[in-house]
């Protein structure tokens, strides 16, 4: 009986996951915002450093900014889509939650290596004594935080797919 129904669920979407889904990829798009805020506002020309997250070597190249600023708002992009996409799985099927769970699944990678790229780059520049190491030490923070927040999107997409 309940098959019939729009959604296959007590008002849940397609699923209990979906809501998961949907608030995981609100925080997804918040991370990426504090990361684009941070680097934009600290990271970038700040005191005579090109970019503070770049210590490797002793260096201070932007590229390294523009990395993380790019990680941010691609993520945030895609977080949108997929947020999109879980209001639409109720109406639409199970297109939009494979599609869901293709982002998800991308954004998961995309943040492993940005964190990892982050890190190996920026924990040098904490130990050169440059000027912002909290506002450094939350950027790395936050990248590892995405990957969390993606890996849990991933799962959550993926039992909704499921049900």
């Amino acid at each position: 009986e309940r098959e019939g129904r729009m959604g296959g669920g007590e008002g849940r979407g397609a699923g209990g996951c979906t809501v998961v889904a949907n608030v995981v990829s609100i925080l997804e798009s918040i991370g990426a915002i504090a990361v684009i805020v941070l680097v934009a506002g600290y990271m970038y020309n700040t005191l005579g450093y090109r970019c503070l997250l770049d210590g490797k070597e002793g260096q201070t190249s932007e590229s390294i900014c523009n990395y993380a600023w790019a990680l941010g708002a691609f993520s945030m992009l895609a977080s949108f889509v997929v947020f999109l996409l879980g209001c639409l799985t109720c109406c639409c099927g199970k297109v939009p939650m494979v599609i869901n769970l293709v982002f998800q699944a991308i954004g998961l990678v995309w943040w492993l290596v940005g964190a990892i790229v982050i890190t190996i780059y920026a924990v040098p520049a904490q130990n050169l004594n440059w000027p912002e190491e909290d506002k450094r030490i939350a950027v790395i923070c936050l990248c590892w935080a995405e990957f969390v927040l993606f890996t849990v999107g991933s799962v959550a997409s993926a039992k909704s797919m499921g049900e």
